[in-house]
């Protein structure tokens, strides 16, 4: 019997610039290294809470326009207004 051949292995293209690691993408201390300063870990939080609220919006403005596409509202307001 022969054996069975084995797949060869080619490289993947990985742009300049682009971090493979996750652990740089996330950007956390790991569990050796000294806890951050807290103006630092201020910034850290602000990043972070900056971000998921920016996802958020994205997020609810993206609703809002899907709604008002695919239900053919005329108007941005729903209640009729007042003569």
């Amino acid at each position: 019997m022969t054996p069975a051949p084995v797949p060869i292995r080619t490289r993947t293209f990985v742009p300049v610039g682009v971090l493979v690691n996750k652990r740089h993408v996330l950007r956390f201390e790991s569990r050796h290294q000294p806890l951050l300063s807290r103006p630092a870990f201020a910034r850290r939080v602000a990043r972070n809470f900056a971000a998921a609220s920016a996802l958020v919006a994205v997020s609810l403005f993206g609703g809002m326009l899907g709604y008002h596409l695919t239900e053919g509202m005329a108007s941005w307001t729903p209640s009729p207004t007042p003569r």
